[in-house]
């Protein structure tokens, strides 16, 4: 997979919690980062997904009652 490089500002907080996992994991603060974008990016996908299919089900059961 391809990759791009892109700057983002953050907190000093969040900085200081990325700073000290990379230094617990020996895993690089940006190879953090990515990973924790990319888990909330499947998260937003299942939500979405999750919520399509009880609209599915929510215009099935109406349909259903209303026979």
């Amino acid at each position: 997979m391809a990759t791009k490089r892109v700057n983002i500002r953050i907190s000093e907080n969040m900085h200081q919690w990325f700073m000290k996992r990379s230094e617990e994991t020996g895993v690089a603060m940006s190879a953090l980062m990515a990973l924790a974008l990319e888990e909330h990016m499947v998260q937003r996908e299942a939500i979405n997904g999750v919520n399509t299919m009880n609209k599915l089900i929510e215009s099935h059961t109406v349909g259903n009652l209303e026979k």
